[in-house]
């Protein structure tokens, strides 16, 4: 992901015409950032087709959220083969697949369209820093140097932000 936002931005949701906070803004968005990284754990700006591997289920897709499904193709020992039976496999969703896996399946090849949902969580990093924001203002900490205040990004969550996250988590 490229510029995901800036303290400008930020400042402009806040309705703020002045330099107050920028230093403690550019912190929040900086840890914002680098945490929700952390859980989300994969490359988010990697729109477009994907294909990937399989040598057991269940089977978890690496660019989420799918859009669709190309191709299923399993391994019969000598070749690929298509999948054509749909009753075997369905798209929940949350992106991920769901899968039956054949007796004596050796692998399976699922290529789709996934992944690239930057907008979604530039959005997202923009609300919890605007909403940590607003709550070291209220608390007299904003003007505060960023390295004084400790924020944990865990509590500044809310469901809904957790229920958006879980699209691009690996679930193991």
């Amino acid at each position: 992901m490229a510029e995901i936002t800036t303290a400008q931005k930020i400042k402009d949701k806040l309705s703020i015409n002045t330099p107050d906070g920028d230093d403690v803004i550019d912190g929040l968005i900086t840890g914002a950032i680098a945490h929700i990284r952390n859980i989300v754990t994969r490359g988010l700006d990697e729109s477009g087709t994907h294909t990937e591997y399989f040598d057991e289920g269940p089977v978890y897709l690496n660019q989420t959220p799918v859009t669709s499904i190309t191709t299923i193709r399993y391994w019969d020992g000598t070749e690929y083969i298509t999948e054509t039976d749909t009753t075997l496999w369905r798209l929940l969703s949350t992106g991920k697949l769901a899968y039956s896996f054949l007796e004596g399946l050796d692998a399976l090849e699922v290529e789709y369209v996934g992944g690239g949902q930057e907008e979604v969580l530039r959005e997202l990093i923009e609300r919890i820093v605007i909403r940590q924001y607003r709550k070291l203002e209220h608390e007299g900490e904003k003007s505060t140097s960023f390295e004084a205040s400790t924020t944990s990004w865990h509590e500044v969550l809310l469901d809904s932000d957790w229920d958006i996250l879980d699209n691009y988590r690996v679930c193991l």
